[in-house]
């Protein structure tokens, strides 16, 4: 027996772990936090009877997530839940708090849905309260709503709560009519684990009416549903209840180990109410077996647990398995007093009173239910549930027809769009490389020819002056030739997609210093003043050809658009993790039209400069994309007649 035992806690543990993993999975690769609640509910849910504590955590989880997001309609679901956890555990003051606050938020949002469950779950508290007549209005308030909607698993839910409370008043017969209500919707909707507690349900009817061998022949049943389903808590009240019967058979040792079993898988899942009735029937067989010791200790543990949980039910159990246990003790005296407790709380449990007034909500609710009323007072219901239902279904159409476009869309793409976007393209490429060549690199080819031509036929007839001015002409023309040829190789080599960039650590006056060097006599040659200001212990991560080529082509700009005699200087500064190099001057500025584009990218011809100056467009284009290949950002600022500021940045080691 003690290896069966372990093996059910073994198998029903990793079930419950595989659950709990695979759920967990699911919230770390969720898309929205909504997914997130919905999982964690459904962990709450699912670990309510076998692991009360992390269904708890998780509860929690879902109430926190939901109050970080703002959406409080949310709650009641949650509340019900955690409400419903410590109900198992037998906690029903705490399950009564939860459990109101769902009813209070569900009521404020108008969730019909939620304000069923509330009354149903409260009017289940009520019942094991002993208040028969507040527990069945309740109930009755909530399968109206469910009715109203044709809830089905509300309905399952109402209908077992209902058949509990007339079976403990005695009516069996209605008990059977509800439960046999709830078997047929909760098998429209096979619901495993609530047909299972119906059928206990009616195990249960078999055993008040003292039908012995056949509410042991239902318990088995039972018992390997609750078996298949991992279920500790309805093991453990079947274990426990096929225990009594053995009792009233006279097969104690079976009994006994029914209830041992019962004990311990009650106590693996904390519910107070089964180890505290499963401990009075251990000291009776203790008693039978004359160990009065065993059977103190017994009592005195299921005291503890009646005192905790602190209802009605429970102490009137407790007050009948005193009264046999003092019996068998012989103490008669003891025994007549406890028996006189426990008939003055049973008549008032289960009075009379309280049976008429049971009979007479019953009564009312079922006229209620053939009243044109009743219609009236649901059809706000019923229409919201028609509309869920035409949004649930429109969402489904739009959902499909939305997947099918993108599927097509898709496929187009892979097969024709993807194609021709490269083709034109490499079109467009193509055919503003040929222009570049042909307009900007001849015209000033042709310039330099011209410059030399003069000078190789008229140098005898100019003086000093005039021959150093046609050279230092040549010698700026080639200079710019030079810098249009090194970016039209930079450019193409770029274009090649096996080219991998030389990412290094490299001191901030390795890019500089070159640079300035190089752009130092084209800006001498327009006498502007060129100077600069940076710590040369500033270190960069960058392709450092990459950084030369920004910085060479954003001075170039810059000398450009200013006028002789102006200024231009080059600072650097730390940005937070960024290293930013900026290059302002005094020129003309950026007019407002040509701002907004500048930027983007894009092949186009220049602006002439302030002495006419061509140039191709592909400075700036260049400059963008080697500043993102190189993980940092460009930008500028600029003003009409005032001048501009070109910046980027580069990751600072």
């Amino acid at each position: 027996m003690k290896l069966f035992f372990l093996y059910i806690l073994f198998s029903i543990s990793l079930f419950g772990q595989n659950s709990e993993d695979n759920l967990l999975t699911l919230i770390s690769k969720a898309n929205s936090d909504i997914e997130k609640i919905d999982y964690f509910n459904s962990l709450t849910w699912n670990l309510r009877s076998n692991q009360p504590q992390k269904a708890i955590k998780y509860g929690n989880e879902a109430i926190a997530l939901i109050k970080k997001i703002d959406k409080p309609e949310l709650l009641a679901k949650t509340y019900n839940f955690i409400g419903v956890v410590y109900r198992n555990k037998g906690d029903f003051s705490n399950a009564i708090k939860f459990y109101n606050k769902a009813l209070e938020n569900s009521l404020k949002y108008k969730d019909s849905t939620q304000i069923a469950y509330s009354y149903n779950n409260l009017g289940g508290i009520f019942k094991i309260q002993g208040n028969s007549p507040l527990a069945l209005d309740y109930m009755l308030k909530a399968l109206k709503y469910f009715e109203a909607t044709n809830n089905k698993s509300g309905i399952g839910f109402c209908t077992i709560n209902i058949a509990t409370l007339y079976r403990r008043e005695g009516d069996f017969d209605a008990a059977l009519k509800y439960l046999d209500k709830c078997l047929k919707v909760r098998r429209e909707i096979n619901y495993k684990h609530g047909i299972s507690l119906a059928l206990y349900q009616k195990a249960l009817l078999l055993k008040q009416e003292g039908n012995y061998k056949e509410a042991l022949k239902a318990y088995d049943d039972v018992l390997n549903l609750f078996k298949e389903l991992k279920d500790i808590k309805g093991i453990a009240v079947t274990y426990e209840d096929r225990g009594e019967i053995l009792i009233a058979l006279k097969d104690y040792k079976n009994a006994k180990a029914d209830l041992l079993t019962a004990g311990k898988l009650a106590e693996q899942v904390d519910d107070k109410q089964t180890k505290a009735r499963t401990s009075y029937k251990l000291a009776y067989l203790a008693i039978l077996d004359k160990n009065v010791k065993e059977a103190f200790n017994y009592i005195k543990k299921g005291k503890i647990l009646v005192n905790e949980l602190n209802v009605p039910s429970a102490r009137l159990e407790e007050l009948k398995y005193e009264t046999q246990f003092y019996e068998l003790l012989k103490d008669y005296k003891k025994s007549l007093e406890l028996y006189k407790k426990y008939t003055a709380l049973k008549d008032s449990i289960y009075s009379i009173a309280n049976k008429e007034k049971v009979a007479s909500i019953q009564a009312a609710y079922n006229k209620e239910r053939t009243q044109a009323l009743r219609e009236q007072e649901n059809a706000n219901l019923r229409k919201e549930l028609q509309i869920k239902q035409t949004q649930r279904f429109y969402g489904i159409i739009v959902f499909i027809l939305v997947i099918l476009l993108i599927i097509i869309i898709l496929w187009k793409y892979r097969t024709t769009s993807k194609l021709a976007a490269q083709l034109e393209e490499a079109i467009v490429i193509k055919d503003k490389f040929m222009k570049i060549l042909a307009h900007d690199l001849r015209n000033p080819i042709n310039t330099t020819m011209g410059f030399l031509e003069l000078l190789r036929t008229e140098h005898r007839k100019m003086n000093t002056e005039e021959r150093e001015e046609i050279i230092d002409l040549a010698n700026n023309s080639i200079k710019k030739n030079n810098l249009l040829l090194e970016n039209l190789l930079e450019w193409n080599k770029h274009q090649n997609k096996d080219y991998q960039p030389q990412i290094k650590h490299w001191k901030i006056s390795d890019v500089f210093n070159e640079t300035v060097t190089i752009m130092q006599p084209l800006a001498s040659a327009k006498k502007i003043a060129l100077s600069y200001n940076y710590n040369s212990e500033f270190v960069c991560r960058c392709d450092k050809n990459m950084a030369r080529t920004i910085l060479r082509n954003l001075i170039n700009n810059a000398i450009k658009f200013t006028n002789q005699g102006g200024n231009i200087s080059i600072s650097c500064e730390e940005e937070g993790s960024f290293i930013k190099v900026s290059v302002a001057d005094n020129g003309v500025g950026v007019s407002e039209e040509f701002q907004a584009n500048i930027l983007k990218g894009t092949l186009k011809f220049s602006t002439k400069g302030t002495l006419n100056e061509t140039g191709s467009g592909l400075g700036l284009l260049l400059c963008k994309e080697y500043t993102e290949i190189n993980g940092g950002s460009i930008g500028f600022f600029s003003e009409v007649n005032v001048g501009s500021t070109f910046w980027f940045t580069l990751p600072k080691v």
